[in-house]
């Protein structure tokens, strides 16, 4: 099991060019992942979402809200917490582009993901570092395209996860540290309307 706090928003469409250059532009470059395609399962729980991804079946469940926050005059999120479970399966099945009769209720997601990681010293100041830095107060700040299979759709994503050692206090508190200094640093519009984790996103496009 493992214990993360986090934020979230989705926009429609592609990445615009100021959001780019904000993320983009800094000290330390981020970590570039290789494309991945990850499928959900359809429920009608916001709360849990259960997934495929590269030949593991990952479940996370919601197990507190602590409602909208403020991080800056322009910014509000929804900062939620979450248990993550993964298993690893025998069997990896092949892409959705090549199964025709693969169940519709599994929707396959594109996600191609940007990271930056961040960490908290003792007097709570907020310090980027390298991926390969330890640290036991750490949050990670993500900036994904997304792209649903068999449809024309393009989507982004930006998400800060904070863990904090199975400690739910210390991960809420990273979280809230990284993003008020980042967040107040950029000139951008973030709304609570446009702030939900996967499980609700994937069920506002099937509505």
């Amino acid at each position: 099991m493992f214990l993360t706090v986090e934020s979230r928003w989705f926009f429609p469409g592609d990445i615009p060019p100021d959001i780019q250059d904000w993320y983009y532009h800094r000290n330390i470059p981020p970590l570039t992942q290789p494309p991945r395609t990850d499928y959900y399962l359809q429920l009608e729980n916001e709360a849990l979402g259960i997934k495929l991804r590269e030949g593991r079946i990952e479940v996370k469940h919601r197990t507190q809200q602590y409602g909208l926050i403020p991080f800056s005059e322009q910014v509000q999120g929804n900062v939620e917490e979450w248990q993550k479970w993964s298993f690893n399966l025998t069997e990896t099945p092949p892409p959705l582009v090549e199964v025709e009769n693969w169940p519709n209720w599994w929707p396959g997601v594109r996600k191609e993901r940007k990271l930056r990681k961040f960490q908290v010293t003792r007097a709570q100041q907020v310090q980027e570092v390298s991926f390969e830095t330890p640290a036991s107060q750490s949050c990670e700040w993500e900036l994904t395209r997304l792209s649903l299979l068999g449809k024309e759709d393009v989507w982004w994503t930006m998400g800060f996860e904070a863990s904090g050692a199975g400690d739910a206090d210390i991960a809420r508190e990273t979280l809230l540290c990284v993003m008020r200094k980042v967040l107040t640093e950029g000139q951008v519009i973030f709304s609570a309307e446009q702030s939900c984790g996967y499980p609700q996103w994937l069920k506002k496009l099937d509505n």
